[in-house]
C-alpha cells in the first residue's frame, strides 16, 4: 500500500478489502496475513475472488455508493 500511496501522492482512493479471518493457532498476525493459502483455503477463495471482481465491475459501472450497498 505504501508504494501505491507514494505513486498516487495520497491515500485518498477507494479500496476493495477482502476479510481473511483470524488464525486458528496462536501465531503472529503478519505471518498469517502474508502466509500461503492451504488447499482448503484456495478452494474457498475462488468464489470470494469472483464476488470481488463483480464488486469492482459494479463500482466502475454504477459508482462506489451502489457498489458498497450491494457488496458490504
Amino acid at each position: 500500500m505504501r508504494s501505491i500511496i507514494d505513486a498516487v501522492g495520497c491515500g485518498d482512493f477507494p479500496r476493495l478489502k477482502i476479510g481473511i479471518g483470524r488464525p486458528e493457532a496462536p501465531m503472529e498476525i503478519t505471518d498469517y496475513v502474508l502466509g500461503k493459502f492451504t488447499a482448503i483455503e484456495r478452494r474457498a477463495f475462488a468464489p470470494v475472488l469472483d464476488n470481488a471482481a463483480e464488486a469492482v465491475r459494479t463500482i466502475l459501472k454504477h459508482g462506489i455508493p451502489i457498489g458498497m450497498n450491494r457488496f458490504n
